[in-house]
């Protein structure tokens, strides 16, 4: 019977925590529906609709997958599978070391999928910068209180310090993340490009911004040849937007992706 109430409880919180999920981006679209959540999740819309109503059990496998779907934070998705007895992590003399490993896995991936953070690194070159949260805030449009946290972040990997006028700036580091940040965190990036260009599109003027769209019919093997110049074309453009006086923040997002399925054979 206990055992049978502690796995209960389990799949409470499993629920839960999807439930939370959903309506957290319901606040943002309210005409988001079960079932687009159930595709963005990776699961049936009928199987997702028996978890959060409590009629279906959720396994590891499951946890795994609309964890890696739904971006989840190494964090989250650690405290999921501890869940599951087998998943529980071992009590260690290198706990200390553990815990510093998931920090710095923590660390890597708020600062890959939370656009924010390399917009800091970018203003700090900007004229007329001041090392003052409330006025990177301002600028970025972001709460002090995240402003704050991201400092923070990039100073713990190194990619901020304070300059020998004791102003932090960007200090030019680059790092490698941790097995399984990087794939979840790049897709939550992409989802955040997506909501930061439809911000701009509705409230900013035309003469501030570049939306261009063309629709082709091309041949699939010249695709690889297409992301090399793609890249080629953006590091151009980047060198010649950042050759003169740096005032404002901007993002490129050059998108090329498939609108038709491809045809099965029967």
């Amino acid at each position: 019977m206990e055992g049978r109430l502690l796995n209960m409880v389990e799949q409470l919180i499993i629920q839960k925590k999807l439930a939370e999920k959903f309506s957290e981006i319901k606040l943002k679209n309210p005409s988001y529906s079960i079932r687009a959540f159930s595709k963005k999740a990776g699961v049936s819309s009928s199987a997702l609709s028996e978890i959060l109503n409590g009629k279906r059990k959720v396994s590891v496998k499951i946890v795994k997958r609309i964890s890696d779907r739904l971006c989840f934070s190494p964090k989250e998705t650690k405290v999921l599978l501890n869940l599951f007895p087998k998943n529980k992590l071992k009590e260690s003399e290198n706990a200390a070391y553990a815990k510093e490993f998931i920090q710095l896995g923590m660390d890597q991936f708020h600062v890959i999928s939370d656009w924010y953070h390399f917009a800091l690194l970018s203003l700090s070159e900007t004229s007329g910068y001041k090392d003052d949260p409330m006025w990177l805030a301002h600028r970025l449009g972001v709460s002090s209180k995240k402003i704050k946290m991201a400092l923070e972040r990039l100073q713990r990997l190194n990619m901020m310090r304070r300059d020998r006028q004791g102003i932090l700036r960007a200090s030019g580091e680059e790092f490698s993340t941790t097995d399984g940040v990087s794939s979840v965190s790049i897709r939550k990036s992409h989802s955040q490009n997506l909501e930061l260009a439809q911000r701009s599109l509705d409230h900013d003027e035309m003469a501030m911004r570049d939306f261009t769209a063309m629709t082709m019919a091309i041949d699939p093997e010249k695709l690889g040849e297409a992301r090399k110049m793609i890249r080629e074309f953006r590091d151009k453009l980047c060198t010649y937007l950042e050759s003169g006086t740096k005032k404002e923040i901007y993002k490129l997002c050059v998108q090329l992706f498939p609108l038709s399925h491809q045809e099965k054979s029967l």
